[in-house]
């Protein structure tokens, strides 16, 4: 499993990251993961692009977006390692891409 958290480097990217990579880290040392999880920072302007990703913090698994426009809680990224939820883009902060923001476009 690989996990990227994308930012700009700003500190609500960072604190993203650091849950990310501490609750992984919790959950591999507790068995509920098998080691070998991958979580990585990415500050890559273009893969945020191509991803479609508009806001940061995002969090991607797998190739996957998960989260964008905020810092997840603990008990989300337990779900999503698990296979427990789907993309949350239906919760991610409104942003025009266009997914559903309501902008009209």
């Amino acid at each position: 499993m690989k996990i990227q958290v994308f930012g700009t480097g700003c500190s609500k990217c960072a604190m993203a990251f650091e849950r990310v990579r501490s609750c992984v880290e919790g959950l591999v040392a507790s068995g509920e993961l098998p080691p070998g999880v991958e979580v990585e920072k990415v500050e890559d302007v273009m893969a945020m692009i191509r991803l479609g990703i508009m806001s940061t913090p995002a969090v991607v698994i797998d190739g996957r977006v998960v989260a964008t426009g905020r810092i997840p809680d603990a008990d989300e990224i337990r779900a999503w390692v698990s296979g427990g939820t789907d993309s949350e883009t239906a919760n991610a902060a409104p942003s025009c891409g266009c997914g559903g923001c309501g902008c009209g476009r």
